[in-house]
């Protein structure tokens, strides 16, 4: 019942808003109580109260000007249907489905409306921000946000974001969230384990103990082609089983695509290790490019290398840059590697004619 006294004394209002001489009368009581009951009452009692909320939203220019019967009536007329679509549900909605609607000028009651809300930010997630704090506690509508764009994380109400629930939920949603987070959930293993296997890169903004955790650590490469590695401690870069699992997680050809091979992580011993590049360049020929010195002029890896992708021939090592059977077997792959082999090499014939041929 008291909801709808509310309501009424509201709708009440706001038409009188339009009314002469009407207006006059319900502006001063406004006015009034504005000045002489809001001071006196409670934060928590005005925020209960939807009529008070209305009253402390409502301006006080507006409630002076509405004092002149007729002129007042009629500047107030004008101003609200030039912009009747921050304040009327159904223009607002109209306007947000057209596009480059601005949320922050939207009325209060529009900015705490449910569906007004959903339909900003589905159009612009950072209409969030604009929301009411009682929707920015709201986790459905948090969610809807923060799936478009992670910074609306930090939007959430102070106890949703405290919240190791929701939290978790955030990160499936879009897993950037992760790096939004307080530093103690980057140390809540719940946490960390939703994130990296949402998305194994995320291992990057964990707590450091979990980059040195050799579980956590697989769990990111198996989400991350095996790229996580780069955020893996020292010593599990260093370990062999974790590089070779993260190079069996990656993918081919993946450094011709601009995204370099897990080997490019791994530590100098094991760059130098012949069993870990042999399963790096048997899956992506460019990856001969993080081997070390000694393993580039190794000529059983350095074929294995340009068979899997032909533009590893620039780089063999230098005691293989001039090797016959290097570029025979690059250009066999890749005929295209032709015009960037050593000119001596371009007017071999057997060169030529396995170019030709391929």
């Amino acid at each position: 019942m008291k909801v709808d006294i509310a309501n009424f004394l509201i709708k009440t209002d706001v038409v009188c808003d339009y009314i002469p001489f009407v207006s006059t009368a319900t502006n001063f009581i406004d006015l009034f109580q504005k000045a002489a009951a809001l001071p006196h009452l409670r934060e928590k009692t005005i925020q209960e109260s939807r009529y008070y909320t209305h009253l402390t939203e409502k301006s006080a220019v507006r409630s002076v000007v509405l004092l002149i019967p007729v002129l007042g009536n009629l500047i107030i007329a004008i101003y609200d249907f030039a912009n009747r679509q921050y304040t009327h549900k159904a223009s607002a909605l109209a306007a947000i489905k057209k596009g480059g609607f601005d949320f922050s000028r939207a009325s209060k009651r529009l900015q705490d409306d449910e569906i007004v809300v959903r339909a900003a930010i589905t159009k612009n997630s950072r209409s969030f921000k604009d929301a009411s704090s009682r929707l920015q506690g709201d986790k459905e509508i948090a969610l809807l946000a923060i799936a478009k764009d992670a910074s609306m994380f930090l939007e959430a109400s102070d106890a949703l974001q405290a919240d190791k629930e929701f939290v978790i939920a955030a990160i499936k949603v879009n897993p950037d969230v992760f790096r939004c987070v307080s530093k103690s959930f980057q140390k809540e293993e719940a946490v960390v384990r939703a994130a990296v296997t949402k998305t194994g890169y995320t291992l990057a903004f964990a707590d450091d103990t979990f980059k040195d955790n050799e579980e956590i650590v697989r769990l990111a490469c198996d989400h991350s082609f095996g790229l996580a590695l780069q955020y893996a401690s020292a010593r599990l870069r260093d370990k062999e089983d974790v590089v070779i699992f993260a190079i069996e997680n990656s993918l081919a050809n993946v450094d011709i695509l601009g995204v370099s091979s897990p080997l490019k992580f791994a530590s100098d011993r094991l760059k130098a290790a012949k069993k870990v590049v042999l399963l790096a360049v048997e899956r992506d020929g460019f990856a001969l490019r993080h081997a070390s010195d000694t393993i580039r002029n190794d000529k059983e890896i350095a074929l294995i290398a340009v068979r899997q992708n032909g533009f590893a021939a620039e780089h063999v090592g230098k005691s293989l840059e001039r090797d016959i059977d290097i570029a025979i077997a690059a250009v066999k792959q890749n005929p295209k590697i032709f015009k960037r082999l050593a000119k001596e090499l371009q007017e071999d014939p057997a060169i030529i004619a396995a170019a030709a041929a391929a």
